[in-house]
């Protein structure tokens, strides 16, 4: 695989990953606004809440549907730079790799081109680091925001764990 040109690489973004961002990135900037009001938009931004979410169910079943077609792996690490995935074989170093990522927290799908920085052999699999060589920066901060909530959670999850341990 040759890693395309930034050109070519937004010609080769597949439409619903497109549209899977925007309505992303609208959601956040309708709700903002709400919650800015007084109590009276309580009942507005709930409603607001439930249509997003209904939208959000309906992106998920249609970018599922895509990525389940093709082959599929389980991604054990991320974040703004890029990510480890696991596999069952090995990823040659060097290489260039066209992925599209869904990340069902954010209810959203990445297009991105990584490029395969090391492969080893752990546990009977493979395990791939992948560098983002070609992400929108929209798409980038996704991922951003997402890891830093999984962080945080996690975080949660440990002062909960000690605070129980107490």
């Amino acid at each position: 695989y040759q890693l395309p040109s930034e050109i070519e690489f937004e010609q080769q973004l597949p439409e619903s990953f497109l549209m899977s961002a925007e309505l992303s990135k609208l959601n956040m900037k309708a709700l903002m606004p709400l919650r800015e009001l007084s109590e009276h938009a309580e009942q507005l931004m709930e409603y607001l809440s439930l249509q997003s979410k209904k939208i959000d169910l309906m992106m998920n079943h249609i970018l599922k549907k895509e990525i389940a077609e093709q082959e599929s792996y389980k991604t054990s690490a991320y974040g703004g730079a890029g990510f480890t995935i696991i596999s069952q074989t090995p990823f040659i170093e060097g290489s260039y790799v066209e992925l599209k990522l869904f990340i069902a927290s954010e209810s959203t799908a990445i297009f991105t081109i990584g490029e395969v920085i090391q492969s080893t052999h752990e546990s009977g699999n493979y395990a791939a680091k992948i560098m983002f060589q070609r992400i929108r920066p929209d798409d980038q901060d996704i991922i951003i925001k997402s890891a830093l909530n999984v962080q945080a959670e996690q975080l949660k999850l440990r002062r909960q764990q000690r605070d129980q341990e107490s």
